[in-house]
């Protein structure tokens, strides 16, 4: 993906992504940047996870979400992004990134349940 110029908190942050195959798998919790003084930043990667936003809390703000969400972050490279439009999407699928892994767990539980397929 090569943009030269976007607005990062607009167009970036709180964001859905979605995988090669369309399947949302996060929202875009904060972005990495690099950059030398004196010279334009520039976008390295997309950070998603609770621990990134933990991260930005203050004590005992990100205690309580990391206790109680987890710890949880993925980075994904800027190669990786194809696409910034409503949803950022991505040029592979989310298993690839390691995005989705609880909600996989979750929808096996799930289907354990009598009746939940309905």
């Amino acid at each position: 993906m090569k943009r030269d110029v976007f607005d990062i908190a607009l167009e970036l942050l709180d964001h859905e992504v979605v995988d090669a195959d369309g399947v949302p798998c996060g929202i875009v919790d904060d972005v990495e940047l690099a950059g030398e003084p004196g010279k334009p930043l520039r976008a390295v990667a997309l950070l998603i996870g609770p621990g990134t936003v933990a991260d930005r809390l203050v004590w005992p703000f990100n205690v309580l979400v990391r206790r109680f969400v987890g710890r949880s972050r993925v980075r994904i490279p800027w190669r990786d992004v194809r696409a910034i439009d409503e949803r950022i999407a991505l040029r592979r699928s989310a298993q690839s990134h390691g995005l989705g892994d609880a909600d996989r767990r979750c929808a096996r539980l799930i289907a354990r349940i009598p009746g939940s397929a309905r």
